[in-house]
Parts: structure tokens; C-alpha cells; sequence
């Protein structure tokens, strides 16, 4: 199976390109290919339709939604409407800005952590139950 892992990259301030890798990561540790639009150029014409296109060809879509970001709920959305499972990894600590339209899915999981470790345990047992 796939994984389409994202979060914001449009802002530099709020591009964590290093969780993103460590979300990444866990998922090939357990035994999916990933797509990640981190590890790919950013030219604006050509990002919507290859974004689009692996998001619907995955399995899972992992998003890390602690920092709001357009792109990110609209991968979301996608997902969603396609029947593609979605996580949503927030920070604890970022928790009370997390999108209504997130929490308040109920065909979103929402893993909230306040570690790497607390990431990795969450994340794993989400995929496992894939």
C-alpha cells in the first residue's frame, strides 16, 4: 500500500520538513511505499495535478495538521471524498487551533502527540489497523 504523507510547505516558517521525513519514515518501517511532496519540486503548475493524482492512487493519506495550511485541507478533502483513509497527526499542544472541519469529522482519525515516541507508537498502531 501507499501512503501519501503531508503537511504545510508553502510558508518556510511552518514547513517542518524534518517531522515530515520522521512521519515518512515511520510509515515505510511499516511496510508502505510512500509519496511525499517534501521530498519533490514545488513549481506551482505542476504540483496540484501530481499531488492530486498519487493522493488518489494511495491508500492512506498521513497529514500533520498542527499548523493550518489550505493545501493540506484540501488533500484532506479529497481523501475523504474518495473513500481514501485519513490521519491527522496534530501536536497536542496545537489542539485547540485544529480546524472544526478536521475534529469534527468523524471519518478523520486524529492522532494527537506531544513526542516523537508518543508519534511513532500512535502512528504505528493506526496503520496496523489499515
Amino acid at each position: 500500500m501507499r501512503a501519501h504523507v503531508t503537511g504545510p510547505l508553502s510558508n518556510p516558517d511552518h514547513a517542518d520538513i524534518k517531522l515530515y521525513e520522521r512521519i515518512a519514515a515511520i510509515c515505510e518501517s511499516a511496510g508502505l511505499e510512500c509519496f511525499a511532496p517534501h521530498r519533490l519540486p514545488a513549481e506551482p503548475e505542476a504540483v496540484f495535478e501530481r499531488d492530486r493524482a498519487a493522493l488518489l492512487g494511495c491508500g492512506v493519506l498521513v497529514a500533520e495538521v498542527s499548523t493550518p495550511s489550505h493545501g493540506v485541507g484540501m488533500e484532506m478533502a479529497m481523501a475523504a471524498a474518495a473513500g481514501i483513509p485519513v490521519l491527522a497527526l496534530c501536536r497536542k499542544d496545537a489542539e485547540s487551533t485544529l480546524s472544526a472541519m478536521i475534529s469534527g469529522n468523524p471519518a478523520i482519525r486524529k492522532i494527537f502527540y506531544s513526542t516523537d515516541r508518543e508519534l511513532e507508537i500512535a502512528l504505528e498502531s493506526a496503520l496496523r489497523s489499515l
